[in-house]
């Protein structure tokens, strides 16, 4: 596989992933936290739904950017995407550990820790390559 392929199915599988997870999380509260292996708590099924929109709107932003940068402006929306939505996941990440260090969450909130580090250090990663995108 191409370079160019991989990122792209790396940057729209990452949204796909968000926007479905955050779906689940507005719909099906207690079942997606169940699939994460994380007790819920019954008070908060909507704090959770109003999570999920946020989770929600970060998997359908890398659907603006459009195909796999050709020109400069489309190369600007792609970088421009990645570097919001790592400070997003640096946040999130960092936020979650937090919390689970203090024993406000459950271990097994590590995955989104995992999870949200790792695509964020991929797209920095990516953001300081040099011959990433054809000039």
């Amino acid at each position: 596989m191409n370079r160019p392929l991989l990122i792209t199915l790396f940057h729209y599988g990452t949204g796909i992933m968000d926007a479905l997870t955050g779906l689940c999380l507005i719909f099906a509260p207690a079942w997606t936290l169940g699939i994460m292996n994380v007790a819920p708590r019954p008070e908060a099924p909507h704090l959770v739904s109003y999570i999920g929109v946020f989770v929600f709107a970060v998997g359908c932003s890398h659907f603006l950017a459009g195909r796999f940068p050709t020109d400069s402006t489309s190369r600007e929306r792609w970088k421009t995407i990645w570097k919001t939505t790592s400070i997003v996941r640096f946040s999130v990440a960092a936020f979650v550990l937090s919390r689970v260090l203090t024993g406000t969450f459950q271990t097994a909130w590590l995955a989104v820790t995992a999870t949200d580090f790792t695509v964020a250090l991929i797209f920095i990663v990516l953001l300081n390559k040099k011959q990433l995108f054809p000039s």
